[in-house]
């Protein structure tokens, strides 16, 4: 019988019968509620971050929801990288009761025949590796003696020799396709594993490759590969992630090391593991609030609404602080949930903004291929984010371009978790463009809750993303926007709005709730400036109205702008067609970019709940009571300490 010590701590599925009742014990089992509850692949107690028994029943509930979520959803097949969602949702599926169907999914030979060699085991696509590696660790006990063999010989082939370094016999490279032109199968890549070099493609073949190794005894491929594994750590705790922050892209990687925490048998390499995740998670919980997932974010794939990405919607599992349940729990949720990871107490008090209020964060974020920069080379963004008592606003002082956006406010709505505001200047209204979408020229200054938009490409969109219920008024030449708790007022610098815009969404979407505010610059320089107020800082939003239209003022001079806030501060941001980054002076003191490179600090020296130099390998997080403080290094491995769990 499991201790009660290990039952608080153990995560949580939901499943119907259990094989036999020595698998029910160690594996799979219902509480008194008629929960299901899991036992993980056992690790090392110090390995753990420990969370209190309350905490532990929400995840109880997020993982029944989840569960109950996919459970009788249909898998899809196995064509290519198609178990990126057949695998998670046929493990999901056995958690609800359905194993036959869900066993013979997950055991059925692959459907590509240049897999015999490996007796039709996938190991070839990244997101196949993600859930191949789940279904053999943690599912293993439900496998058949004679699948679990046959998985077990083709690991062996597989990971005989550097899989990346070596073709598949039965589809060679051909000389006519190259990667991504011609695909990524493996007659475009050359290779009997997905090379792509994506962070989160790296994560999933990385850990896969070193597992197998580990697993079947092939040494020289297991310590190449964690080698690699501690080259990529190393960058991501020294100098951050190429794709940092993707609210489509973190959870990807996250879940490839969480396979890497709960299956390596190496201390070290466990170590390593938990250093990603530690990492990944704190990050996470910069941007996380309320459901939602703020910006700056590289690889931005839209979603501009509460749980409207992949990211708000895994790390809602463990963030949770949000008005309503996750409407459609992420499919990788199988991997939380039957795994020991929490993510340290001190990193889910920030994801909920248990921190003194108002805080503001400068951070830094490196180039899109972190393994190629020399050691002379700095940051590539300069990101600032705001936390006030009912929203956060982030930005990039070079603002959005390409895939990454820079300017996302969130502000705090009790029906929906998060009601936004983004501003693209492109013409398109898509669901990318409004997140990321970029006339070019951008260019942003934020102190606090004022901020400056400028953009110096003459008469360019300005299209603003709010939602339908947002209250507007034009007063002073200014216009308010006024949320359910926080209130904008924007002055706008050579710019008119012209009218309003549906967005290009189905009826019943989220989105359909959301709409565009739409304007026009009219100068070589247009944009606008704003401040934010709350009840904590102003009182009502009558008296926040008042002390903007008596006390705050704008002075604007073709490509230099000065915000005086309504408490006397003072923002002023020249326009750099130079090189993209603004001069910016804040109260009267010059902003020194130099000064912005650690990943993580307080704006000008002050607190913050989050700190992490540049290049210097030590994670220091306070929030709610909860200290956490971790330092990677060549000589020690990962080492990490925790203000007592009460």
């Amino acid at each position: 019988m499991l201790n009660r010590s290990v039952l608080m701590a153990v995560s949580v599925l939901a499943a119907a019968t259990v094989v036999s009742p020595a698998l029910a014990q160690e594996r799979v089992y219902k509480d008194a509620k008629g929960r299901i509850r899991v036992t993980p692949v056992a690790i090392p107690e110090k390995d753990k971050n420990l969370w209190p028994a309350a905490l532990e029943e929400q995840l109880i509930e997020r993982s029944n929801h989840a569960i109950k979520f996919h459970t009788g959803k249909g898998y899809g097949n196995t064509y290519f990288e198609n178990e990126k969602n057949a695998y998670p949702v046929a493990m999901l599926d056995f958690l609800g009761g359905n194993r036959d169907k869900a066993l013979g999914m997950l055991q059925a030979d692959d459907s590509e025949g240049y897999n015999k060699y490996t007796n039709m085991v996938d190991f070839y696509p990244c997101f196949t590796l993600k859930g191949q590696m789940r279904k053999y660790y943690f599912f293993g006990d439900f496998l058949t003696p004679e699948y679990k063999k046959k998985f077990f010989e083709g690991a062996k082939v597989w990971t005989a020799t550097d899989p990346a370094k070596r073709p598949i016999a039965a589809l060679p490279k051909d000389p006519k396709k190259q990667p991504g032109a011609g695909g990524w199968m493996p007659d475009a890549t050359g290779a009997s594993v997905d090379t792509r070099a994506t962070d989160n493609l790296r994560a999933m073949r990385e850990v896969s490759v070193y597992l197998m190794a580990e697993e079947t005894g092939n040494k020289e491929v297991a310590a190449e590969y964690k080698n690699k594994i501690k080259f990529w750590v190393t960058n991501l705790w020294t100098k951050g992630m190429g794709e940092w922050d993707s609210n489509n892209y973190l959870s990807h990687t996250f879940t490839g090391y969480i396979n890497l925490y709960d299956f390596a048998k190496d201390p070290e390499v466990r170590g390593y593991a938990k250093a990603a995740l530690d990492m990944i998670t704190t990050s996470a919980a910069v941007k996380y609030y309320r459901g939602d997932f703020g910006g700056p974010s590289k690889r931005d794939y839209g979603g501009k609404l509460a749980f409207g990405t992949n990211a708000a919607n895994e790390f809602w599992f463990y963030f949770g602080d949000a008005p309503i349940e996750s409407p459609s729990p992420d499919r990788d949720d199988i991997h939380l949930i039957t795994s020991w990871y929490r993510p340290p107490l001190a990193v889910l008090n920030l994801a909920q903004k248990k921190v003194d209020k108002p805080v503001e964060i400068w951070a830094s974020k490196p180039v899109y291929e972190v393994w190629k920069m020399s050691d002379t080379d700095g940051p590539a963004y300069f990101e600032t984010t705001t936390i006030g008592n009912t929203w956060q606003l982030g930005s990039l002082s070079e603002g959005s371009s390409g895939d990454m956006n820079g300017f996302k406010l969130m502000t705090y709505s009790s029906k929906r978790g998060t009601d936004n505001l983004y501003c693209s200047t492109a013409a398109s209204l898509d669901s990318k463009a409004i997140s990321t979408g970029s006339a070019g020229g951008d260019e942003i200054a934020q102190m606090r809750n004022l901020c400056i938009f400028l953009n110096g490409r003459g008469e360019v969109p300005f299209n603003f993303f709010v939602p339908k219920t947002l209250q507007t008024e034009d007063e002073g030449g200014e216009k308010f926007f006024k949320f359910e708790q926080t209130w904008v007022a924007l002055w706008p610098i050579n710019m008119t709005f012209t009218g309003k815009a549906d967005l290009p969404v189905k009826k019943g979407e989220a989105a359909a709730n959301d709409e565009v505010l739409q304007a026009k610059g009219n100068k070589a320089f247009a944009g606008f400036a704003m401040e934010i107020g709350e009840q904590q800082t102003h009182g009502d939003y009558a008296a926040f109205k008042q002390k903007i239209l008596k006390n705050a003022k704008l002075a604007a001079n073709e490509g230099t702008v000065t915000l005086t806030g309504s408490d006397g501060s003072t923002l002023k941001m020249e326009y750099s067609a130079a090189n993209g980054q603004p001069r910016v002076t804040r109260n009267g003191k010059v902003h020194d970019w130099s000064k912005h490179w650690p990943l993580y600090q307080g704006a000008e020296g002050g607190a913050s709940p989050v700190t992490l130099g540049w290049k210097e390998g030590t994670l220091k997080v306070n929030a709610g009571g909860a200290s956490f403080e971790a330092t990677l290094s060549k000589e020690n491995g990962y080492v990490f300490k925790h203000s007592p769990v009460k």
